[in-house]
């Protein structure tokens, strides 16, 4: 690849700008992945072309790539979304939207290409850990305020978990199948800043990215107030209705399966053991006022 590249290097910027700007948006079925295995080893050797590529008011790197991310896998295997990932990460700080309307542009696009009518299930795992990974980075960028970056969390990331302990079942951010917990607890993974080395300073890994903490903190009191807003919902009725309990077993089912891949000794395991404790004050409580429908369940 360096080679080829030492050859090209006069006209390097011409015909990578012209591979980027004129191949990006075009269907790649049967070849996507050799297309981006392409960009990815161009981008290693040259980032900072993607700065060239320009459009009549800013940078169109992120919506080129959103347009091919959009039109999924084109039958390529599983490991597409491993491709783009890693083609992302390595893009140059600077191509990567900082505003709302950027970022969450790029982010339909990529739960669009998720969610596409010929993307096999198969796909699921490795496209929605990516769809985090991609947000994980956004996060940890100095650019995007601290209040975006909530917003980020709060509209791109809950509605999963949401669907996921509710089964809404109609939400574009629906995870469905035996590989949902999974995809679900990747993501918690990917955005835990103890766990997520890539959010680190690579020179100092003890350091953490700016906000995350409070960031990770949000996300796991949201996700209490998901199961908490199906344990309350009745408070003032005769039974508990089926759904209370699936949504309560498909949290113990989160937690136990995060709790396998972190340390005993982490901030992560005491966060966890501190939600158990919430959760189960709350949902005991609730039982109490309904003693006499208990049994029946």
């Amino acid at each position: 690849m360096l080679t080829i590249v030492a050859f090209l290097e006069p006209n390097l910027d011409l015909i990578v700008k012209s591979v980027i700007t004129k191949s990006m948006p075009i269907p790649q079925t049967g070849s996507v992945s050799d297309y981006l295995d392409t960009l990815i080893q161009l981008t290693e050797v040259y980032p900072d072309i993607w700065l060239l590529v320009k459009g009549k008011k800013s940078n169109r790197a992120i919506p080129l790539l959103g347009q091919l991310i959009s039109q999924g896998p084109q039958g390529a295997q599983p490991d597409f979304w491993t491709r783009v990932y890693r083609l992302f990460y390595l893009l140059p700080e600077t191509v990567i939207p900082a505003d709302r309307q950027g970022i969450e542009d790029f982010l339909d696009a990529y739960v669009h290409g998720i969610n596409g009518p010929a993307v096999p299930r198969t796909h699921a795992l490795l496209s929605w850990t990516s769809y985090s990974e991609v947000i994980c980075r956004i996060l940890s960028l100095k650019e995007p305020s601290a209040d975006l970056k909530q917003l980020i969390v709060d509209s791109r990331i809950i509605p999963i978990y949401e669907e996921y302990l509710l089964e809404g079942g109609k939400s574009k951010f629906r995870v469905t199948g035996a590989l949902a917990t999974a995809i679900c607890v990747n993501g918690l993974l990917k955005l835990s800043p103890e766990k997520n080395i890539a959010l680190s300073d690579p020179t100092d890994p003890s350091s953490k990215a700016d906000g995350l903490d409070v960031i990770f903190m949000t996300l796991w009191h949201n996700l209490e107030e998901i199961v908490f807003s199906r344990v309350k919902g009745v408070e003032n009725s005769s039974e508990i209705p089926l759904e209370v309990f699936s949504t309560g077993a498909r949290w113990l089912e989160l937690l136990a399966e995060f709790h396998k891949l972190i340390p005993e000794d982490s901030s992560d395991a005491e966060l966890l053991a501190k939600s158990y404790r919430k959760v189960i004050r709350v949902c005991l409580e609730n039982l109490e006022k309904h003693k006499g429908t208990f049994m029946k369940h």
